[in-house]
């Protein structure tokens, strides 16, 4: 514990160890407490008795210019961990951050990085993101850009998000996200700019056949009506060509023309839309490529097979004239209101004859419609034809049930869904709801009906059970939909009761739909729809019921159920194939028109059901046959008037004009010189009548002369004559011939001048 250091020592006590040292027995000089140690008091005696260096410190030892060794303890220098008995400081670890005097690393905090030797944790940059201890900056993924700031823990969810649609983003670490290529559709997440279907379909795919996609472009754009592509990839307008002469294309977004029928032609030498028919007065019918006479017209030369297909030139047809008192039907024919006997059109009951649509209403009608008013229609469920199938609304329920698997064979549901596309794509833009609703019908041995719920048979065996809760709106209204019903609900039996319930049929209905919607009838008894053409509550005259006619042509075996989409406006009236009495009347309104209240659900025929749908007869616009009297009566009149222009024009020709010139005896101071005579003769051409067709060339002089008073006057042409053998004759013949002029034309109307002597 001693170290006696100097010769001639009397007292050891006056050398102790210092600190930081221990001094063995009889040692000259001190040594250092070994590394890592330090000696916490003096006269130690062993290098055991040293103590560790505490955390945080540094215990070392520095050689000196003398050859010795001095013990010395260090704070921990920044970006070093110390722990106890620390002798050299080791570098701060990755992931953690020491300040000076660290005994034990700190964990990096989230948000920032720390990487070796790190005395401060560094922030990391925009763009990136940073983990709790991380050693580096995380970079978003491809597909993702930075978000503005991390919300909540810090995680490629938190601070980043997936790149929108349209866009793309190929390098780690983007901050934004570019424009998907024109060409190709990006979804979210995207990262290439043009993804393909073989390779990343979920991150987008090569714009389709048909349509074009401009870059950034959300969705394909199809071609337009009348165009067509082919190819997939199309990148703008102008990659859509025209369809070529002798076809056309009536949707948008089509990868192919359609070629006229036989009989017609494309309405323009490229780009149609439709097709033109050769004959006057056809239209052609899209479905089957005929061209039929339009409605209420049929082909000249009364050929029947022409009425439907052909080029011969149809004219509006004749209906008969009607008395007085009568009115037309539904038909065209003349009817007393008294001797219409509604029974058959009433299924056996009573009605009545309206005559302003030339219709029966029946007696039962308000009591059927008083069975589910406007109240119960605005709570029952609807039905839409969507991507996912055949989508039931119940908003009292607030439920969904998609069927799009087990529907009947006769249903075809991806012929539906294309028409539904092609009719949003055309009103792309246009705020429209409710589009594609489906409504249901049935034709039996009964005559037509309406039903408001879906029939039990429509409904399939199976389907989707799985139960989804989201928020969806309809209408204008947010409701609480649930993806499919139940397997107990399923297959409950009051789906069937719903479906034959009397109260939910209604006989001959009137009902109101949205371009665009659907009707599936239901077939029984060998019973199916006709289209009623001739009716005259149809304002569609260039309707094409192909479909229909097709129908008819599978009789007697006819399917189930039978669909029709309306893809154009108007009145349409359809009967029973078995009853043309029995009928129902379907009204297709324009885009952005709405149907009236609860008017989407079929209601019994009636003033009010017609009326509030604003539907008309054209029973007042017809052609009908001539009134035979009425035209013997005109052509009597036409004759007349000709005749007396005639002789009025006859009688202008061949009547004279007469002129008075009054003048003073002969051989009087007061007699009118010839040259005065002249000057009236010139202005004859001023007299009304006198001028251009009606001129008159023949001038006659007629002299009259007064003797006197007491004398009767005389006349004569171009002499004087007397009435007395004594009278003094004043003769004037000198006057007459000064005034004679020139008669050169062939017009025999005469002009004459009468002088007169006073």
């Amino acid at each position: 514990g001693y170290a006696c250091n100097r010769d001639g020592v009397v007292d050891y006590k006056l050398f102790p160890c210092p600190t930081g040292y221990f001094c063995g027995a009889g040692v000259l000089e001190p040594e250092a407490c070994p590394a890592g140690t330090y000696g916490a008091a003096p006269k130690l005696t062993r290098a055991d008795l040293c103590e560790a260096c505490p955390p945080g410190i540094v215990c070392t030892t520095r050689d000196e210019e003398d050859g010795a060794r001095r013990p010395q303890a260090l704070g921990c220098p920044a970006g070093y961990v110390c722990p106890k008995s620390t002798s050299t400081p080791t570098l701060c670890p990755a992931g953690t951050f020491c300040p000076r005097g660290t005994s034990t690393p700190r964990t990096c905090p989230a948000g920032y990085f720390c990487p070796e030797g790190a005395e401060t944790p560094v922030l990391c940059s925009k763009g990136t993101f940073c983990l709790e201890g991380a050693t580096e900056p995380s970079v978003c993924p491809a597909g993702y850009k930075a978000k503005d700031s991390c919300v909540g823990a810090y995680s490629v969810e938190a601070c980043c998000e997936p790149c929108p649609v349209a866009t793309y983003s190929d390098r780690p670490g983007a901050t934004h996200c570019s424009p998907c290529a024109a060409g190709y559709i990006c979804k979210g997440g995207a990262t290439t700019a043009k993804p393909s279907a073989e390779e990343t379909s979920s991150e987008g795919y090569v714009c389709p056949p048909g349509y074009y996609c401009l870059e950034g472009a959300s969705e394909p754009t199809p071609c337009p009506a009348g165009t067509f592509r082919d190819q997939p990839g199309g990148e703008a307008l102008d990659g859509c060509s025209p369809c070529p002469h002798g076809t056309f294309q009536r949707f948008p977004g089509m990868a192919s023309c359609t070629k006229c029928g036989e009989h017609a032609v494309s309405e323009k030498s490229v780009g149609s839309t439709t097709c033109t028919c050769l004959g006057i007065s056809r239209f052609y019918q899209i479905e089957d490529g005929t061209c039929p006479c339009y409605a209420r017209s049929s082909p000249q030369g009364g050929e029947p097979q022409e009425s439907q297909d052909g080029r011969s030139p149809c004219e509006a047809k004749l209906y008969p004239r009607c008395a007085s008192g009568s009115h037309r039907d539904d038909f065209g024919a003349c009817v007393f209101e008294a001797e219409v006997e509604c029974g058959e059109s009433c299924r056996g009951g009573s009605g009545s004859f309206l005559a302003a649509f030339g219709v029966c209403q029946c007696a039962d009608g308000p009591r059927i419609a008083a069975q589910c008013t406007s109240t119960c229609k605005e709570q029952l469920p609807q039905v839409f034809v969507s991507d996912a199938g055949f989508e039931e609304i119940d908003s009292v329920q607030g439920s969904k049930t998609v069927y799009s698997e087990g529907l009947p064979p006769d249903i075809d549901l991806a012929h539906l869904q294309f028409l539904c596309n092609k009719l949003k794509e055309g009103l792309r833009g246009l705020p429209l709801t409710s589009l594609c609703g489906v409504s249901f019908h049935q034709a039996s041995s009964a005559g037509l009906d309406g039903l408001l719920r879906m029939p039990e048979e429509f409904r399939p065996a199976h389907g989707s059970r799985n139960y989804e809760d989201s928020q969806d709106t309809f209408a204008g209204t947010q409701v609480q939909l649930r993806r499919s019903i139940s397997s107990a609900s399923f297959k409950r039996p009051r789906s069937r009761q719903r479906a034959t319930d009397p109260r939910h049929v209604v006989p001959r209905p009137v009902q109101c739909l949205q371009r665009g919607s659907t009707i599936i009838w239901e077939l029984k008894d060998g019973v199916y729809p006709v289209y009623h053409k001739e009716s005259l509550m149809n304002t569609h005259p260039a309707m094409d019921d192909g479909p229909f006619r097709e129908l008819a042509q599978t009789a007697p075996i006819l399917p189930q159920f039978f669909a029709y989409t309306f893809l154009v406006a108007g009145s349409f009236v359809f009967a029973a194939s078995d009853n043309p009495l029995e009928i129902a009347v379907v009204v297709v309104v324009p885009d952005g028109v709405r149907c009236p209240a609860a008017s989407t659900f079929a209601a019994p025929l009636s003033t009010q059901s017609l009326g509030i749908l604003g539907v008309t007869t054209a029973s007042q616009r017809v052609m009908t046959e001539p009134n035979w009297g009425v035209v013997f009566l005109g052509v009597f009149a036409v004759a007349a008037c000709c005749l007396l222009a005639f002789y009025a024009v006859w009688r202008c020709r061949h009547s004279a004009w007469e002129v008075r010139v009054w003048t003073a005896p002969l051989g009087s101071a007061n007699r009118i010189p010839n040259d005065d005579f002249k000057s009236v003769l010139a202005a004859l051409d001023g007299l009304p009548g006198a001028t251009g067709n009606l001129r008159c060339t023949d001038t006659r002089l007629v002299h009259h002369v007064v003797v006197k008073p007491a004398e009767p006057l005389l006349e004569t042409t171009g002499k004087t004559t007397s009435a007395s053998d004594d009278a003094p004759i004043i003769p004037l013949k000198d006057a007459a011939d000064a005034l004679v002029v020139d008669i050169e034309s062939t017009d025999t109307r005469l002009l004459q001048v009468r002088t007169y002597q006073s």
